[in-house]
Formats: C-alpha cells, sequence, structure tokens
C-alpha cells in the first residue's frame, strides 16, 4: 500500500515533467518554421524565391507585347502581412535611368536610387505624397521589375517607411 501511494505521489511530477518537455518541443518546432522566410516561386513559373514566407501569390495573366523568357504571359502578385503587394512581371530593360529622368522631368523627387532600384516620390490626385518603388534584376538578358505596390489599389504607396520596407523585401528576390 505505502508503495501504491509513494506511485501515486510521483505520477503528477512524471505528468508534469512529461507535459513541460512536450510544450518546449513544439514551441522549438513553432520557431523553427518561422526562420524560414523564404517564398519558392518555383510553382508559380518563375524558378526564384524571395523572403516573404506565409504569402499569397496569385498568377495574373497578361499580354505581351514581346518575346518574354522569364515569366511568360504573366505576372505574380505576392499579397504580403506587411500591408504592401509586391508584383513581379518580365520588362525589356533595367528601368531605373528612365524612371528617374521621367521623375525628374515631371519635377518629382528622387528619394532612393541605386543601379537596380528607385524610390520616386510622386502626388496623388488629392495633392498628397506617394511613392512609386521598383527594383530590377536581371537574368540571361532579360529583366524582371519588382514593384513594391498599396494592397488596395496596386497603386504607389503612401507611406515612405512601407515604400523602404518593401524594397528591403524585394531586394530578397534570388533566381534559383
Amino acid at each position: 500500500m505505502k508503495k501504491l501511494i509513494r506511485n501515486l505521489f510521483f505520477l503528477p511530477i512524471l505528468v508534469s515533467l512529461f507535459l513541460i518537455g512536450s510544450c518546449g518541443s513544439e514551441v522549438q518546432e513553432a520557431a523553427a518554421k518561422e526562420e524560414s522566410k523564404s517564398l519558392a516561386l518555383n510553382e508559380y513559373g518563375i524558378n526564384a524565391s524571395i523572403d516573404l514566407a506565409g504569402s499569397e501569390v496569385q498568377v495574373v495573366d497578361v499580354d505581351a507585347k514581346y518575346e518574354q523568357k522569364l515569366l511568360p504571359n504573366k505576372k505574380l502578385e505576392i499579397l504580403t502581412k506587411k500591408d504592401f503587394v509586391v508584383v513581379i512581371s518580365e520588362c525589356q530593360e533595367n528601368g531605373v535611368e528612365m524612371k528617374v529622368e521621367f521623375a525628374e522631368g515631371f519635377g518629382e523627387t528622387v528619394v532612393e536610387k541605386g543601379d537596380d532600384f528607385c524610390i520616386i516620390q510622386q502626388e496623388d490626385e488629392d495633392g498628397n505624397p506617394v511613392y512609386d518603388v521598383s527594383l530590377f534584376v536581371e537574368k540571361e538578358d532579360a529583366f524582371i521589375e519588382l514593384k513594391v505596390c498599396d494592397p488596395d489599389t496596386k497603386a504607389q504607396l503612401s507611406s515612405l517607411e512601407k515604400a523602404k520596407e518593401g524594397l528591403e523585401a524585394a531586394k530578397t528576390f534570388k533566381f534559383s
């Protein structure tokens, strides 16, 4: 009888230790899943990835006016949880210089510019600042433009902070 009472005394302790050990392993598994930031785009027609795991990808058919090598007759819209959309489409050239010259010609402000990216401040219909964000990536004499947009309008972003955050996310785009 004493043995039974002693075993019953230790039973709750053993159960508690088991539960604590189980909880710890579940948390570690969830943390491991969160660490994987990469979203593979292979199933959407382009051998690439971008660090926007957990985002929803929509494929949109487009009529191309020229032969597209990397993303024929479509564009991808990545709907992020970060309040911006990254639109991936094929284009004929690195359009940074053209976009910058066009913006300066219309008196718009170039907020940031690099060899393959730009953020341009424009005005919306009400005179409020909005931000046009583009990144260009080249592969095999073809170009991909990653455009960061507002999730509702699919146009320029109204926040410079979101524009910069979106550009940083776009810069994680890598061909496989």
